[in-house]
């Protein structure tokens, strides 16, 4: 049949002025593949261009095929084009089409998507269709024939608002323009993906940022204050010895007081402000808009006053705890993110050594002194490895009879370069870097080689860090040192700090039982100075409880100190522990540890720490220090 014989009702495909692809049906053409297959996707264009055949078509059909001879093939024609309806009111994108902003004909998707039934969309108003906010945006993208696709908000037959990808075109058929537009509803997909993005960007337990957002947010912060020349400050919160909490109380109560710290310091911060989760215990804050460092002081220690106050768990627990905070003030400390935050941890760290509840601001001068305690650890290293470590050996006696009984091993360093370096200096280094395993390990073997040449009537003390601990190969260096230097086990005696008594940690308990089962001698070094509570004393295998300095100095002139020595001494005898006083310096000191009935005493007074120990042997008198027998 000739195009001439065509009938003029019909309207011929050829007249299309732009010849469509799968793209300009505004769709992306993988969501047709998921709902027709690899080749639906030109089904349903194809089904969409029928359909407005079937649009102009069906109204003249009655009446031209009365009179028409040509039919048979309007019926074949018109079959198809019901059939490629079909196939388009199945997709599962909405299909919209328009002509001068009404709607002439949509699929089933559409109606669905929007409430309506598939009837009830002829005629209405394309644009009403899109809520407040989306309405501009839509006009704009159909004034300039706009192929992107959008995200709008459009309204269904109820008023709810669906978040929708909405794609249109423009097209002309038979001098009659019209608009194809494509919807789907994203509504539950974004949900979906806004939650996936929120659990990767927040911390599950306090809800708050993580560590990642809070880079990528300080990030931003750092382009937005390019712009507007202002500042803002960074930082950094850690809540002190928080380990502790965990471990006294469990993990139960510890998490609480984290989602509660969270919640007081994002409080306390403002709206303006960001605060995240920046790590186990530690809190970062964005403080934006900040005039002044006093003004940044003032928030930060607010911030801290609140993290002071008792917090109210459940079962009618309430805890207190401290925290410190490190301040690096933008743009003085620079503009990039980590060198930033590395600064906020500098100034942290000198606000964590000055003491509990204490913020610090970033100074030039720290840098100096984190390069410092770098070069500390790798010099460190190789003075193990070079054996430029000694150890030095300060007298124990007995208090009524000035009787040497022992000595402590005191770790010592003598620099190449830098000279005497003192322990208060290298050994929390040691213990940061996990040196202090390998250098515990050589002190232990030292210490016993050195004691197994003295009487067996002296022991010989060595301090074991809590880090120390976390070796498991600990026990065993003990006892291979016991075994290859030939020293009695009696003869041997460690020290612990409370820190480890808090610890409640059964390896640490089975460990210090073994030793005690083995005959050797556990001492709680500066008892007092801690957290731990009078029940580890009697929960702990412990031999010994050792008075710390800074309440034996001053004791003979200070009711208070008086009162906490004596009531040590008293609690030592009441357990069956004997009493160690460290610090002893004056003969009045040891005269009122003697009348209180002090066990043993340990300081200058008896002598410094020696390379070569010395037994004691006589009563104190003036010429204390040069009447020292040398041990062979």
């Amino acid at each position: 049949m000739s195009r001439a014989n065509t009938p003029t009702s019909f309207i011929d495909i050829s007249s299309v002025t732009e010849a469509p692809s799968p793209r300009d049906l505004d769709v992306p053409v993988n969501l047709w593949q998921l709902a027709l297959g690899n080749y639906g996707f030109l089904l349903v264009f194809a089904g969409i261009i029928l359909c407005l055949l079937a649009i102009f078509t069906r109204q003249t059909s009655k009446t031209s095929t009365t009179h028409n001879p040509a039919s048979h093939e309007t019926a074949n024609l018109e079959h198809k084009i019901a059939a490629l309806t079909v196939l388009a009111d199945n997709a599962f994108e909405g299909l919209v089409v328009s002509c001068n902003n009404k709607i002439i004909a949509g699929n089933a998707a559409a109606a669905e998507l929007l409430g309506y039934h598939q009837s009830e969309l002829t005629g209405l108003p394309l644009l009403d269709f899109a809520a407040p906010e989306s309405r501009a945006d839509a006009i704009y993208h159909i004034s300039k024939n706009s192929v992107q696709p959008r995200l709008l908000q459009l309204l269904d037959k109820q008023g709810n608002k669906r978040l929708c990808e909405v794609r249109g075109r423009d097209i002309e058929i038979s001098g009659q323009k019209l608009r194809l537009t494509a919807v789907r509803d994203k509504t539950q997909q974004l949900e979906e993906e806004m939650r996936l993005l929120h659990m990767a960007r927040h911390d599950q337990l306090t809800d708050l940022p993580n560590r990642g957002f809070f880079r990528e947010t300080l990030l931003q912060e750092l382009h937005r204050l390019q712009v507007t020349k202002s500042s803002c400050a960074i930082l950094l919160f850690d809540l002190s010895k928080f380990k502790d909490v965990n471990d006294l109380y469990g993990q139960s109560v510890a998490d609480q007081i984290l989602r509660k710290a969270g919640g007081r310091l994002k409080y306390l911060a403002g709206h303006t402000a960001f605060v995240a989760r920046y790590g186990g215990d530690e809190f970062a804050v964005i403080l934006r808009e900040c005039k002044t460092q006093a003004e940044v002081s003032l928030s930060a220690q607010r911030m801290l006053d609140s993290l002071a106050k008792p917090f109210s768990l459940k079962n009618d627990l309430n805890i207190r705890i401290s925290a410190c905070v490190g301040i690096a003030l933008i743009p003085e400390v620079g503009k990039h993110p980590d060198a930033i935050l590395a600064k906020a941890g500098l100034a942290l760290k000198r606000a964590e050594l000055s003491g509990k509840g204490k913020l610090a601001f970033f100074e030039p001068s720290m840098e100096a002194s984190l390069k410092e305690r770098r070069t500390i650890e790798l010099d460190l290293q190789e003075a193990l490895q070079q054996g430029h470590l000694s150890l030095h050996y300060q007298p124990q006696a007995c208090a009524n009879t000035n009787k040497i009984v022992g000595y402590e091993a005191l770790l010592r360093w003598n620099h190449p370069y830098l000279g005497p370096i003192p322990p208060s200096k290298f050994i929390p280094i040691a213990e940061e870097s996990g040196l202090i395993i390998p250098i515990g390990r050589w002190v232990i073997q030292t210490a016993c080689r050195q004691a197994s040449k003295w009487p067996s009537d002296l022991r010989v003390s060595i301090n074991l860090s809590p880090v120390q601990f976390s070796d498991e190969e600990l026990l065993a260096i003990i006892e291979r040192a016991l075994w290859t230097t030939g020293l009695n086990a009696n003869q041997l005696e460690f020290e612990i700090t409370e820190s480890v008594l808090i610890q409640e940690d059964n390896h640490v308990v089975r460990l210090l039982q073994r030793l005690k089962e083995k005959g050797i001698k556990i001492a709680l070094d500066d008892f007092g100075t801690g957290f731990a509570s009078l029940s580890y004393l009697r929960r702990f295998p412990l031999d010994r409880i050792k008075i710390d300095r800074s309440f034996v100095s001053g004791a003979p002139t200070s009711q208070s100190l008086a009162a906490i020595v004596r009531t040590v001494i008293a609690l030592g005898k009441a357990l069956g522990m004997e009493v160690v006083a460290e610090g002893v310096e004056t003969p009045e000191e040891l005269a009122f540890l003697q009348k209180e009935g002090c066990n043993e005493v340990q300081g200058f007074l008896l002598g410094r720490p020696s390379a070569q120990p010395r037994i004691r042997e006589t009563n104190l008198s003036p010429d204390w220090h040069d009447n020292e027998a040398q041990v062979s």
